[in-house]
């Protein structure tokens, strides 16, 4: 017959949970890709642009594309570096300018 660990009575008293720093490969950490504002591309076309690119609604295409319009710049990404680099060149090469950095 198996013996069965006795029980404990009462609360625990004084636990203490130790938290690991958390620590990212720098491959690993978000990246985000920013639009900047131009006066060579139309409102339409930067909305076409982020529409195709990044499968937006065409609301938050339009929401997206008036930011880059009022404040000059919009981050149309977050995530992994190689993803962000690659939305900036497809960006780029629809004629629009944009940065990746750290997010």
């Amino acid at each position: 017959m198996p013996t069965m660990a006795p029980k404990t009575a009462g609360p625990r008293v004084g636990t203490i949970t130790l938290e690991k720093e958390q620590t990212t490969p720098k491959g690993l950490m978000p990246w985000k890709t920013i639009c900047w504002d131009d006066n060579v591309n139309t409102m339409e076309g930067v909305v076409l642009v982020f529409r195709r690119l990044f499968g937006f609604s065409k609301e938050l295409a339009t929401l997206k594309m008036l930011e880059v319009h009022l404040s000059g710049r919009s981050i149309v990404y977050t995530g992994p570096k190689e993803q962000a680099e690659y939305y900036a060149e497809m960006l780029g090469k629809a004629a629009l300018t944009a940065t990746i950095e750290p997010a």
